[in-house]
């Protein structure tokens, strides 16, 4: 953290409560520059005792980073269940936390009705993280320089004529992207570019449940595995979600003849050692079904700036998916329309390597008002 004065112009906080870890950062805005400063990243446990306090720590360090704080954004992983309420699904008690007059910071759980954080900010807001993590791609559309702008390709153009490419550097006024992230579950969000009238790029988020849609076979043997899967569980259809999240890796791993008692964290550091042979194959078919569900999103949305695959998984398992890129990509590409075809053919995968919910947390608390 930044040991300086306060800055004259004050600074957006911005709050991640993430799966695992609480995270805060502040944007720290001058007259001549913007910085950004992680506060800090620490376990919350899903205690909602610690949420508190964690929150308390965060706003306090970044009234020690600046003199006057303009807004807050709480980013929670968790479906919007109100305009300012997410519910942490995936803890005890699937408590929800809102964003209450917009200045403080509700926990809405039995036992838990004092549990309220009030903000010293101007205005205060909480989003899903999705939404969050896809404003943290706005520089990839040509927005803010403080965001990430480049992400490598998965599948790179060849070079083209003076021509195409003349054409290639026309970029069209209106464009988008879509963002899926695995992790403990899949996301999935776009980020649509268009023009106001006055010539300024406006920059929407648009959140999705695709991932709940049903999971379409990739071949005969990934048939014969969700049937042995639906057998087991009783379910008339499995999600791309199912297949697609840290407990999908975990059952892919033990259908396939692996150990039950692994986690999708050790299945996945097996793989990228190369010392499991079942590892590997669990994780490739978790890879597969991530490339496929990626071409039901590019026909979705159809994005001009193409898919991009982000998230902690993506990082840790980089060099993973590019050993195996062509082998990835072929199930991104095949479709039985020519047509559809020619059109995946020309849209880009990325892979994000940059974090992406702390800024777009802020790039949300400092351009999109309450």
């Amino acid at each position: 953290m930044s040991n300086g004065r306060p800055s004259s112009q004050g600074c957006y906080l911005a709050i991640d409560i993430g799966g695992t870890n609480f995270r805060a950062a502040v944007l720290q805005r001058g007259s001549q520059s913007s910085q950004r400063i992680i506060l800090f990243s620490k376990p919350h446990g899903k205690d909602l005792g610690t949420l508190k306090r964690l929150t308390e720590e965060a706003v306090d360090k970044s009234s020690e980073t600046c003199s006057s704080l303009l807004a807050v954004v709480v980013a929670a992983a968790g479906p919007m269940t109100g305009k300012d309420t997410v519910q942490l699904t995936n803890w005890p008690g699937q408590p929800r936390i809102e964003v209450a007059h917009d200045d403080s910071f509700q926990f809405d759980c039995p036992g838990n009705v004092n549990a309220v954080v009030t903000f010293p900010a101007k205005s205060a807001r909480i989003v899903n993280d999705l939404v969050a993590a896809v404003y943290g791609l706005v520089g990839v559309l040509g927005g803010d320089p403080l965001l990430p702008t480049c992400c490598p390709p998965l599948n790179p153009k060849p070079k083209g004529t003076e021509e195409e490419e003349d054409a290639e550097e026309k970029v069209p006024a209106d464009r988008r992207l879509v963002l899926i992230m695995p992790g403990t579950g899949l996301g999935t969000a776009a980020l649509l570019r268009a023009m106001d009238s006055n010539g300024n790029p406006v920059f929407t988020a648009l959140p999705s449940e695709l991932q709940h849609s049903e999971i379409t076979p990739l071949d005969e043997a990934h048939a014969r595995l969700i049937e042995r899967w639906k057998a087991e569980t009783g379910a008339c259809r499995l999600r791309w979600e199912d297949f697609i999240s840290g407990k999908g890796l975990e059952t892919i791993h033990r259908l396939l003849g692996g150990d039950g008692g692994l986690n999708a964290a050790a299945i996945a550091e097996q793989a990228r050692a190369g010392c499991k042979g079942v590892s590997v194959e669990s994780l490739t078919l978790y890879y597969r079904c991530i490339a496929r569900y990626a071409q039901v999103a590019a026909l979705a949305y159809q994005p001009t700036d193409g898919v991009f695959l982000g998230g902690g998984t993506t990082r840790e398992n980089k060099r993973f998916i590019c050993e195996r890129a062509g082998h990835l990509m072929w199930w991104f590409l095949e479709n039985p329309s020519r047509l559809h075809h020619e059109f995946l053919m020309n849209t880009a995968v990325h892979l994000v390597l940059d974090e992406l919910n702390l800024p777009g947390a802020l790039y949300i608390a400092q351009h999109k008002g309450p």
